[in-house]
């Protein structure tokens, strides 16, 4: 089958979505399948950039479009290249943040209508709008609900032959715009470590079995109830005589101080240990 990707950026090592897919397009090219990717809003770049090697010197014919690209000039160049692969399948790989900065792409179902507007579609939900705990803020909600508006219009207006997603409490909230909503689950893009190195971390893991850490990888998005959390997990620790530590991994974003400000003021020992090489990420999520 020829299947096309579209996500909003494909640059390795920074965009998880863009890794996974990479991995994705490896394996299916594997299994025969022709596979393209289409990343329309990248923001590493300033011209468009047409590539074809995409993961472990598999060839998957990509195109990359800067997200700085005016609307009219992003959609032509992204209609030219679905024409000339001539995709079966259009597998839309949805992040809301990875089509405006402020997760608001109000056009983005018109967008992508226009750029594919036979096309049969599948769409991945990554993640779906914010605001969705109980006790989110009034300026959540009201933002949340602007964002799950446009979900609602990107699936009105592309009618996927399938929608998927990767957890229960997003395949719950989806049901009420897509009651066909299934789960998908996703696989690591971490891989395992060889057993030598694994074996070395287990033994500097099991010295201790009072010390239960805790890994944060990525961003963090707002509204989460930290300091609800870090009273929780104090009481926990107090009662069962266990520290515990928190290492934050990659780039968190804006919220990593005001977590480590509330786990530090409970007592806990916070470790940033930023971006890192693959391997030395697998050692710590292993351990």
């Amino acid at each position: 089958m020829r299947i096309l990707f579209l996500c909003g950026s494909i640059e390795p090592g920074r965009d998880g979505v863009g890794d996974y897919v990479r991995l994705l397009a490896k394996k299916l090219t594997e299994n025969m399948h022709t596979i393209s990717i289409l990343a329309l809003s990248t923001h590493h770049i300033m011209h468009e950039q047409y590539g074809s090697e995409v993961c472990d010197g598999t060839s998957v014919e990509t195109l990359s479009i800067p997200a700085e690209y005016p609307g009219n000039k992003r959609n032509l160049l992204a209609k030219s290249f679905i024409e000339k692969v001539n995709p079966e399948l259009i597998s839309l790989q949805f992040v809301i943040f990875s089509y405006h900065k402020k997760g608001l792409p109000f056009r983005l179902g018109y967008d992508l209508k226009n750029i594919a507007p036979h096309a049969r579609w599948q769409i991945m939900f990554h993640e779906i709008w914010i605001g969705l705990q109980l006790n989110a803020s009034v300026k959540y909600r009201i933002w949340g609900f602007l964002q799950q508006q446009i979900i609602k219009s990107i699936v009105d207006k592309l009618k996927p032959v399938k929608v998927h997603t990767h957890t229960r409490l997003y395949k719950a909230a989806l049901e009420l715009l897509y009651p066909q909503v299934t789960i998908l689950p996703l696989f690591s893009n971490i891989p395992k470590l060889t057993l030598r190195n694994k074996n070395a971390d287990l033994k500097d893991s099991l010295r201790d079995k009072t010390i239960f850490s805790f890994v944060i990888f990525g961003t963090i998005h707002p509204g989460a109830p930290i300091i609800e959390f870090a009273q929780e997990a104090a009481e926990y620790a107090a009662i069962n005589n266990t520290d515990l530590v928190f290492k934050f991994i990659g780039r968190n974003g804006k919220e990593l101080s005001h977590w480590q400000t509330i786990l530090e003021g409970n007592g806990f020992q916070c470790t940033i240990i930023g971006e890192c090489r693959v391997e030395q990420i697998a050692g710590i999520l292993d351990s």
